[in-house]
């Protein structure tokens, strides 16, 4: 078994303001979302296209990944998503890829992207994936 080269961080090791600022449990993100009526400002964005729809992909230091980000993020889920369908790990539907194909692109997409690496259980990519896959 190899050791995981982009590994989730571990919110004991990060501290609690930290911890909501980037949405690190999936309850901060659905609290933030609650407490602002659905509409969320996204700050500290430096991209002349703004930020991207998911609010939720958010660097280290708070700030949203652009727009421009966020496509090259669909682009490399994608290509992710065409090697498990290559090789048989690619479901009709998000929930319908098996454990193996999930945990493919989770890794992949945390490999790629620090965004993906402030969260607990990989639900960042799982959101992204259920948001993206295509039916």
């Amino acid at each position: 078994m190899n050791i995981d080269p982009y590994p989730l961080l571990d919110e004991l090791t990060i501290d609690q303001p930290l911890a909501q600022k980037v949405f690190y449990r999936k309850v901060d993100w659905t609290n933030e979302k609650k407490k602002n009526c659905g509409v969320l400002e996204a700050l500290n964005v430096d991209d002349n296209l703004g930020p991207g729809p998911c609010h939720y992909l958010v660097q280290k230091d708070g700030s949203v990944a652009s727009a421009e980000d966020q496509e090259t993020m669909r682009n490399e889920a994608r290509a992710a998503w065409t090697t498990m369908k290559i090789y048989g790990h690619c479901g009709t539907t998000w929930t319908k890829t098996d454990t193996f194909g999930q945990s493919f692109f989770y890794r992949h997409m945390r490999a790629r992207f620090s965004e993906f690496w402030y969260c607990a259980h990989d639900w960042k990519a799982r959101q992204f994936a259920t948001t993206y896959f295509p039916a």
